[in-house]
């Protein structure tokens, strides 16, 4: 079937200046590259794979010795548990409230989870904090450290 679709093509193709025979040695010769790689996984997360982001509250100036707000994002299947207890900022424990839980999409199992926190104020300055960790069905993932800026 597919051959019939190619030669069809060449026959269409060959008044275009390409030979019936070079569109044939290109089909015969063609080799697939390598796979693509399996980004997917980042996506389906069925096998357990689970991604979290966490950020500063970007529209608030963060105000030397004042509290210090921040966000994270869990996404995950939806059958996969987030251990709240478990929740880092480097090697300290962090408490994150839950906020909500949105589905990516009415047909989708994934979910994304949000939960809050607050830092204590800081002095004026720039800081670099410390990976947020966190256990989803059992397997630890961990955000990208985050960097602030304190002001007065």
């Amino acid at each position: 079937m597919l051959r019939k679709k190619i030669s069809l093509l060449i026959v269409l193709l060959a008044p275009l200046g390409l030979s019936s025979i070079e569109l044939w040695k290109d089909y015969l010769d063609y080799k697939d590259e390598q796979p693509l790689p399996k980004i997917a996984d980042e996506v389906v997360y069925g096998d357990g794979t689970a991604q979290i982001t966490s950020n500063i509250n970007e529209y608030e100036n963060i105000i030397a010795n004042k509290p210090i707000q921040g966000s994270i994002f869990v996404t995950h299947d939806a059958k996969d548990t987030v251990d709240v207890s478990s929740f880092r900022l480097g090697s300290e424990p962090l408490k994150a409230l839950f906020v909500q839980t949105s589905r990516m999409s009415p047909s989708s199992s994934i979910v994304v989870t949000i939960y809050s926190f607050q830092l204590e104020g800081r002095p004026i300055g720039s800081y670099t904090l410390p990976s947020i960790t966190v256990k989803v069905a059992g397997k630890e993932i961990r955000a990208l450290p985050l960097v602030i800026e304190v002001s007065q």
